[in-house]
């Protein structure tokens, strides 16, 4: 899959935008707090039919709901393995959060990102992100889509 053109940057990301991407965190680490496996839950989710429904559309309720109301949508269709070894809580919040601000940033949907940008690959960027400004990752992960990276 490639992307054709990466779509123009956006003027500005409003505050709800931003409070989207915190819900999205907060929906990952109570993931995490339920014992669900984190590599399978992220995997499930960010493919989702939820995900790409209610998340991955320009206004749906399930945004800007408590992570718990959401999770007893999404626990309809998705079965995450259960189990107690997790990533730092803070990695998954951040990873989250990354995820869902990109697809706002780009327009792209999240079982692309997923696919370009699997957990493993957003570990490791986390170690030097974390810390960042926002837009220092997308100008990362920007030039990554240009050199199809994730053909």
């Amino acid at each position: 899959m490639q992307i054709k053109t990466m779509p123009k940057k956006p003027a500005e990301i409003s505050e709800s935008d931003y409070f989207i991407c915190e819900n999205q965190g907060d929906l990952f680490q109570l993931a995490e707090s339920m014992e669900f496996d984190d590599d399978d839950f992220i995997r499930q989710y960010m493919n989702s039919r939820f995900c790409n429904k209610e998340m991955d559309t320009p206004y749906s309720y399930f945004q800007m709901a408590d992570p718990e109301d959401a999770m007893d949508y999404i626990l309809k269709e998705i079965k995450p393995e259960h189990n107690s070894r997790h990533y730092d809580r803070n990695k998954i919040y951040w990873i989250g959060y990354m995820y869902r601000y990109l697809h706002i940033r780009f327009g792209i949907n999240s079982s692309t990102i997923y696919q370009i940008l699997p957990l493993k690959d957003m570990l490791v960027y986390y170690i030097g992100m974390h810390t960042q400004d926002d837009e220092y990752f997308v100008d990362i992960i920007k030039d990554k889509f240009k050199r199809g990276d994730y053909e």
